[in-house]
């Protein structure tokens, strides 16, 4: 984030071109799961002082995979940018979309409560398309795994290993697209990755799992939270920095 944000992120205000990501609630379309994939977007206008009355933001429309239909009115999103000791969220409704300026295509956004820190977040994630390998754990932990919808067999997952790519990476965590079948939600697994020329291998476990109604090494999009992430975060977190402010240095972050 732009270092205009000073004030965003240590009081947990928004400005106008401060930039956050949103989440959508509430669709089953929007991401097959109860939110949809977070995307970046920018904040164009503020209107109001204070949420008690009736603050909304104007941001940039976000882009979905596929340029899907807006929300319906009222439906409940999120406005989420960091800060010193943690993700800042604020709570606001979807009030509908409009065109202005030179064809600028934006979401109207109304407050519904005051923003709050959320320390489960605390690690900065990077958008990073890297190969990487996971590995399932031997078949005796599978078993204690409850299967689910489109989730592999127990045979299928006895210590097999699948390959695919990275969507964005933090010290805590993974967000990947695998080939299928689905892992079991649950799972302990062995990621292996290089970085910027360094090779880690990270246990983990799945978080949850997600078709992307593609085929091949795409079909599934996939969370994995890593079990220790202070054991190669002195390691991970300056090559993170280093590819966050290459993105921002491109204009891409």
């Amino acid at each position: 984030m732009p270092r205009t944000q000073t004030v965003a992120e240590s009081l947990g205000q928004l400005r106008v071109n401060d930039l956050v990501r949103v989440n959508v609630a509430g669709r089953p379309s929007w991401g097959g799961g109860e939110a949809a994939e977070e995307v970046r977007s920018r904040v164009e206008e503020v209107i109001g002082r204070c949420a008690e009355h009736g603050q909304r933001y104007v941001i940039a429309a976000p882009r979905y995979a596929g340029d899907v239909e807006v929300p319906d009115p009222a439906t409940p999103c999120t406005l989420e940018w960091p800060g010193p000791h943690g993700i800042w969220v604020l709570p606001v409704e979807f009030v509908d979309e409009q065109v202005v300026g030179q064809g600028l295509r934006v979401w109207v956004t109304e407050v519904m409560s005051p923003p709050r820190q959320n320390e489960r977040r605390t690690f900065c994630r990077v958008e990073w398309d890297l190969p990487l390998t996971v590995a399932a754990l031997p078949l005796d932990d599978v078993r204690r795994i409850p299967s689910g919808t489109g989730a592999a067999t127990m045979a299928q997952y006895d210590a097999m290993t699948v390959r695919g790519h990275t969507r964005n990476l933090s010290e805590g965590g993974v967000r990947c697209r695998l080939p299928g079948p689905g892992l079991p939600v649950g799972v302990g697994v062995m990621v292996e990755v290089e970085i910027a020329g360094e090779s880690f291998t990270l246990a983990g476990r799945v978080q949850w799992v997600r078709p992307t109604g593609m085929h091949g090494a795409d079909a599934w999009d996939t969370a994995i939270s890593f079990d220790e992430p202070a054991r190669h975060g002195d390691r991970l977190r300056p090559l993170l920095f280093a590819e966050q402010l290459r993105l921002r240095r491109a204009g891409l972050e």
